[in-house]
Parts: structure tokens; C-alpha cells; sequence
């Protein structure tokens, strides 16, 4: 339809069982296309890009309407189900199912096999993606050159029960639920049992702003949490590379690994100068790295960039190696305050229960608690070798646990470890168990101020 043209669907007017020979299976959109009703389906539509939908520079509408079961074709093809393009709008509202039916097949593509927008805006209102598998980049979405999602109580991945639990999910080599690259996202709702199978199970992102509010990124009643395929290492829930993103009262949770070799950030890998700021209770929690040969960074793995833990906590995480909570690499950054917690968490074999830090670290923390926390060698809760170390504020250094040295805090090498204590600053109750040091432990070149 050409960009001057307006068609309304209503009353069962499904598209079903087109082909296109360039794009735009079901419809090649440039002006206004909106759909409305259960029965007003959209399926079986095939096209090199866009199986069911192109649109270039116009708007679709659909409300209680379903893609299902559409392909992008092309050996490159992108868009199983919608292909967005040159400023497009795409609004979904209202019960809309991308990619997910009982007796449907799946959608799919080489990119976004449920969405792929390019330099265009995607809304959803109370939408479900999932069953769509994308050959390599965001099975459920994919985002591109300056494109916005506004996303409101929408699931990546979900699951239902029909005689047993069905895991609907979305799969992708990198992000099986989302990937943005230079886009931005507002996002809500839930993100799970979607599959990567080399980094960011639940969500991939480069050069790209993630805003992340009432959001869950793993398991949500039956629905399982996100994982990493046999093949990938790097980020179970979330992978952040030259991105900045802020979680509020967001909880990430339970995504997995299935490679026993080696896993980085089952919560989230953050790297390339990226920044992640946690705030209003949000929680990384629960992943477990203890079967991997090399499990580290449980929690949050940080290379060469930026950690903010605000009101917000780390817990029950456990690596297999080293930083049960937090692993730092590189020229990295970790700021909690504001009453933020790093507890319950565990290095089995190696240091820093709660935060390992390695090469030119910059922990500052003001105002925070680290408890519980227990590491297999040195610093139960932080172990640092280099860079710096600054305790401000009231903080609470209590029952954390080393199998060598420094019960609480292990400093070697070069780090520089500062402590200024407000008057409801307390440390009690840590053990070295092995070693020296029941609250600290100072190596040979370290200097405690």
C-alpha cells in the first residue's frame, strides 16, 4: 500500500499464506495498516525479509491481533514477522501473541525472527514474543541504527502448560531474547527462557541505552530462566558491550549455563566501557557456576567497565572460581551506596566471595553492607591485587568467610585500600579460616590508611 493509503482490518480479516518475491510477505506497509480482533490474524506468510509485515516509513497498528508462524526467507532475511524500516512505527497492543501458538510453527529468520527494526520505533502494550528463532542476532527483537523500543508489560519468553510445560522462549546465536545495537530501550515486563547460543540469553546489547523498570529477567512462574547454549560463555541474563544500562527495581535472576567449561556473568557480563547502574531494590541473584571448570563473576562479571550498586544488592551467587558476587577486570568501576548489600554469595575454589578485583580496580563504598559472603582462598568478601579500595559512610563488614587469608578483606599486590568509618560503621564476626587476617589482611607491598 503506498504512503497515502489507510486500510483497516476488523471481523476476522486474516492474511494468511502470502509470498513476496523482495519483501513484505503478508503486507508491504507505507502508509497505515491497522488490525483489530482476535480472529484477525496474521500467518503463514513468507518473504525474503519481512514474512509478515514491511514496513517502510508507514505505521501499523495491530490490537488482539497474532503473528504466527511467518519466515523471513532470505539467507540474510530479517523480520520474521515484522520488518520495520526508514522511521516506521509499529504499535502492538492488547494481548498480541509475536511468534507464539499451540499448534503453530515458529517464526523465523537470519535476524529479529519475531521484530526487526532499523532506524524505526517499536511499542508494545501488553504483547507476547516468543517461539521466534533467529539464526544469529535477537531472536525475539532485534534493534538497529538509532531505533527505539517501548516496551509496558510485554514478555520476552514465557511458558504455558498443555498436558506438560511448554517453554515458549526465543532463541538467537547472540541475544535469544533481544539485541540492540545503537538503539534505545525502555523496557517492563518479563524476560525469560530465551536461548543464546554465545552470548546474552535474555538480552545483547552494543553501543545502545537500556532504561529496564519492573522487570524480571529470569524464571516468572513456569517459564524457566535464560541460558547460554553449549557454546556460549558470556552473559546468561544480560550481555552490556559499550552500553549503558539502569535497572530499577528490576531483578535478574536464575539464568544458566549450559557448558560446564567456561562461565562469565551469569547475571550480567558488562564490558567495552559500559555502565550498569542497579537502583530502587534491584537484585542480581541465585546463579549458579559451581559445575563450570572456570565459573567467575557469578553475579556480574565487569571488564574494563562500570558497576553501581544503589539501594539495590548482589546475593546468592556462586562461582565455581572466583568473585562469587562481582569479578572485575581491567580499568573497572564498583560504586555501592545508598544502602546496597553484597551478601550470600561464595567463591568456592578461589578469591573473593564477594567481589574480586583484579589488575587497576576503583571500589569505592559508601553507606553498604557485605555479609555472609565466603570464599574458598582469600577475602571472603573482597579481595583486591591492584587499583583502589575506599570504605566511607556507615558500612558493615560482618560473618563473611576466607579459606586462606582476610576473613573480610584481602589486599595484595599494589592496592591501595582506604577506610574512614561514620559512627555506625561496624566489622565483627569475620573468619580466615586458613589464613591471617579474621577482618583484613595486608600483604607485603600494602599500606592501609
Amino acid at each position: 500500500m503506498s504512503s497515502n493509503s489507510s486500510i483497516t482490518a476488523t471481523n476476522g480479516a486474516a492474511i494468511y499464506g502470502n509470498t513476496a518475491s523482495a519483501s513484505g510477505g503478508g503486507g508491504y506497509i507505507s502508509g497505515q495498516f491497522s488490525a483489530y480482533g482476535e480472529t484477525s490474524d496474521i500467518y503463514n506468510n513468507c518473504a525474503p525479509n519481512g514474512g509478515g509485515f514491511h514496513v517502510p516509513g508507514g505505521t501499523l497498528y495491530l490490537e488482539e491481533v497474532d503473528l504466527l508462524s511467518n519466515q523471513a526467507a532470505a539467507t540474510d532475511g530479517k523480520g520474521g514477522g515484522i520488518y520495520v524500516t526508514n522511521g516506521g512505527d509499529v504499535h502492538l497492543n492488547d494481548s498480541v501473541a509475536v511468534g507464539t501458538s499451540l499448534f503453530a510453527a515458529s517464526q523465523t529468520a537470519y535476524d529479529g525472527a519475531g521484530i526487526y527494526a532499523d532506524n524505526s520505533t517499536v511499542s508494545l502494550d501488553d504483547v507476547n514474543l516468543g517461539y521466534n528463532l533467529a539464526t544469529r542476532y535477537g531472536g525475539g527483537l532485534y534493534l538497529g541504527n538509532n531505533s527505539t523500543l517501548q516496551a509496558v508489560d510485554t514478555d520476552l519468553g514465557h511458558a504455558i502448560s498443555f498436558i506438560v510445560t511448554l517453554q515458549w522462549g526465543n532463541s538467537a546465536n547472540y541475544g535469544g531474547g533481544l539485541y540492540a545495537d545503537s538503539s534505545t530501550v525502555d523496557f517492563s515486563g518479563n524476560i525469560a527462557t530465551n536461548v543464546a547460543n554465545y552470548s546474552g540469553g535474555g538480552i545483547h546489547a552494543a553501543n545502545s541505552t537500556l532504561n529496564i523498570m519492573d522487570a524480571t529477567i529470569g524464571p516468572v512462574g513456569s517459564a524457566l530462566g535464560n541460558r547460554m547454549g553449549t557454546s556460549g560463555y558470556y552473559g546468561a541474563g544480560m550481555y552490556l558491550n559499550s552500553s549503558q544500562a539502569t535497572l530499577n527495581n528490576t531483578v535478574v535472576t536464575s539464568n544458566t549455563f549450559e557448558s560446564t567449561s567456561n562461565n562469565y556473568g551469569g547475571g550480567a557480563y558488562v564490558t567495552g566501557n559500559s555502565t550498569l547502574v542497579l537502583t530502587h531494590t534491584s537484585e542480581i541473584a541465585y546463579h549458579d557456576l559451581s559445575a563450570a571448570n572456570f565459573g567467575r563473576g557469578a553475579g556480574v562479571y565487569l571488564n574494563g567497565s562500570s558497576l553501581t550498586l544503589d539501594d539495590s544488592s548482589i546475593h546468592h551467587n556462586i562461582a565455581s572460581r572466583d568473585g562469587g558476587g562481582v569479578r572485575m577486570l581491567g580499568t573497572s568501576t564498583f560504586n555501592m551506596r545508598n544502602n546496597a548489600h553484597i551478601r550470600d554469595n561464595q567463591a568456592l575454589s578461589e578469591e573473593g566471595g564477594g567481589i574480586a578485583a583484579f589488575n587497576t580496580p576503583d571500589i569505592n563504598i559508601e553507606n553498604a553492607t557485605l555479609k555472609d559472603n565466603t570464599a574458598g582462598a582469600d577475602g571472603g568478601a573482597v579481595y583486591i591485587e591492584g587499583g583502589t579500595l575506599d570504605f566511607t559512610g556507615g558500612w558493615t563488614l560482618r560473618e563473611n568467610t576466607a579459606g586462606g587469608n582476610g576473613g573480610a578483606i584481602a589486599v595484595t599486590g599494589t592496592a591501595d585500600p582506604r577506610f574512614s568509618a561514620g559512627s555506625d560503621s561496624l566489622a565483627y564476626a569475620n573468619d580466615a579460616q586458613g589464613g591471617n587476617g579474621g577482618m583484613i589482611y595486608l600483604g607485603s607491598n600494602a599500606t592501609a590508611e
